[in-house]
């Protein structure tokens, strides 16, 4: 019943309970909802409320509702606009309500987890956001409720995946406030996972490790490869493809910014690695070539056996190692007099022992990158090594400044210890099986394949040599040594090592070995805890950069 105009009963005071915005799907409009109570008279209240929209001062939507609550669906919304929504008792305007809208709240929200911490980043929030709440919910663990601060643009929650039962997959969402009632849009993250490499044990009984990016059971891992990866032919055009390169369980894009797929739920084997390789050798950077054998090595599903093959090219069957940018190169060597400047005496000549170590590095140079041995760097000098024609092919000298030779400046290494290789000696007959080589290539493919007989049984050069080697003679050792850290301390070992023969170098056997807990360099440059699914992992061969605690 309405007396003089006004509805039956009166209301004292209104207040607004939720103002929330929220992205309608598959668009760029959005719903908003508003709910409010009111206190009122004995006699209730029995008209209309009017909900408004405003953008600024500009009324943009309204509408009359019988209830305590009012939707604007599809409206669109400009996110650099301040919006406010109004309630008012429609017989007694005196009666009102105002409360804000935020419409850019935490845009392009990202999160990674290593196992330990949450990490959260998002774009800097509307300065009217007061604060927010961040809700972690777990497959199995429950949900975790954290305060957002004002105007920060990211945070860092402890998680310790030891304090879980099992490895969780986390949903994370973050709700904006602009006041206690007004909620912006929800940002969400589905299925954020611990990345970590899973070693198991295949039915056939080999030994395999794969890597896990956001979840168990992901195929596919993608990684962006910095910058322009594909070379410049002779013309200044580019070498890329018309169509991606694939081979097996590799993918690699022709479309910026450049990706590299691999699928994780296939095995890599040495046929498609190889194949892969020789198809994208010619056409990528020298930046490019070592950037993407790094990703391969470390993303890609393989057997224990083969995991060297792909970190360093290690072939034992074969005598060889490739030299990797990061590596550090030994040499070690006997050294010697010739015999006729001895007095007397059986020393046969020797002097003493030299052990020098070159930290490798890719460098920059005016016309090709290379690598480069930096401790060498203060002997390049012309006046001792003037330049030689790049088209000369011939052994180099057994002296360590032979390796600042401009023909040795080349973008590839390989290390070959040959069987049955004769001395360049001018003897022919002096076999020299301990000599060690290093050959230098412009190119991948280029790198001769390891061949006995690389130098000729004359002791000249065999013409299908193409490129320039440097022979170590006699009692000399070259070594590729990585780093890895045990509890904090660096230490440095040659390739092929093994988890096992490291323990035992420092003292560790039985149970305290099984306690141990490994770190390894995800690709994405990450930290990612190696799990073990069943028995002693010791056999595991060490890459560059790993991390043991325990």
């Amino acid at each position: 019943m309405v007396f003089g105009g006004r509805a039956m009963g009166a209301v004292y005071t209104l207040f607004v309970e939720q103002a929330e915005v929220s992205r309608e799907p598959g668009g760029n409009t959005y719903q908003i909802n508003i709910y409010w109570r009111t206190e009122e008279s004995p006699q209730k209240y029995q008209g209309k409320y009017l909900a408004e929209l405003y953008k600024g001062t500009e009324k943009v939507g309204s509408q009359d509702t019988e209830v305590k609550k009012a939707t604007f669906a599809n409206v669109e919304l400009d996110e650099d606009a301040f919006y406010t929504l109004k309630v008012t008792v429609g017989d007694q305007p005196e009666i009102n309500k105002t409360t804000p809208l935020m419409v850019k709240t935490y845009e392009n929200l990202t999160g990674s987890y290593n196992g330990k911490i949450l990490k959260l980043r998002w774009d800097e929030p509307d300065s009217g956001i007061c604060g927010g709440k961040c809700k972690v919910k777990t497959n199995r663990s429950g949900i975790y409720s954290f305060d957002v601060r004002p105007y920060i643009c990211g945070m860092e929650i402890p998680m310790d995946e030891t304090y879980f039962s099992e490895k969780e997959v986390f949903t994370v969402t973050l709700e904006p406030f602009a006041n206690e009632y007004s909620s912006g849009p929800i940002a969400r993250l589905e299925s954020i996972f611990c990345p970590g490499y899973e070693a198991i044990t295949a039915p056939e009984g080999k030994k395999q490790l794969y890597y896990r990016r956001q979840s168990p059971d992901e195929t596919v891992l993608t990684v962006t490869l910095e910058g322009e990866i594909y070379d410049d032919d002779a013309k200044g055009q580019t070498k890329k493809p018309e169509a991606p390169v694939i081979q097996g369980p590799l993918e690699l894009g022709i479309t910026a910014p450049y990706q590299l797929t691999i699928k994780t739920d296939t095995l890599l084997n040495r046929t498609d690695y190889d194949s892969f390789v020789s198809k994208v050798c010619s056409l990528l950077t020298t930046a490019a070539m070592y950037q993407i054998l790094e990703v391969i090595a470390r993303g890609a599903g393989q057997e224990m056996e083969d995991m060297l093959y792909y970190h360093c090219g290690l072939r034992p069957d074969k005598r060889r190692a490739d030299v990797r940018p990061g590596f550090s190169l030994r040499l070690e060597q006997a050294v010697y007099m010739p015999k006729d400047q001895m007095n007397g005496g059986d020393a046969a000549g020797f002097v003493g022992n030299h052990t020098a170590e070159y930290l490798v590095s890719l460098a920059h140079g005016e016309d090709m990158d290379y690598l480069e041995f930096d401790s060498f760097l203060s002997l390049m000098d012309e006046e001792i090594y003037p330049p030689q024609e790049q088209s000369e092919v011939r052994p180099v000298g057994a002296g360590i400044l032979d390796m600042c030779a401009v023909r040795m400046r080349q973008p590839f290494y390989r290390i070959q210890y040959p069987e049955g290789i004769y001395s360049s000696e001018v003897e022919p007959d002096i076999h020299a099986g301990n000599h060690v080589l290093m050959l230098a290539a412009p190119g991948w493919e280029d790198v001769p394949l390891p061949l006995n007989g690389v130098l000729g049984k004359d002791g000249q050069n065999e013409e299908t040599s193409a490129v320039p080697y440097l022979l170590f003679r006699g009692r000399s050792a070259l070594t590729l040594i990585i780093s890895v850290a045990v509890n904090g301390l660096e230490k440095r070992i040659p390739v092929g090592t093994t988890v096992r023969k490291l323990f035992h170098s420092i003292g560790v056997y039985g149970e305290r070995a099984k306690e141990a807990v490994l770190y390894r360099r995800s690709p994405f440059g990450e930290e990612a805890k190696i799990t073990f699914s069943e028995g002693p992992w010791e056999d595991m061969p060490l890459f560059h950069g790993d991390r043991i605690e325990g």
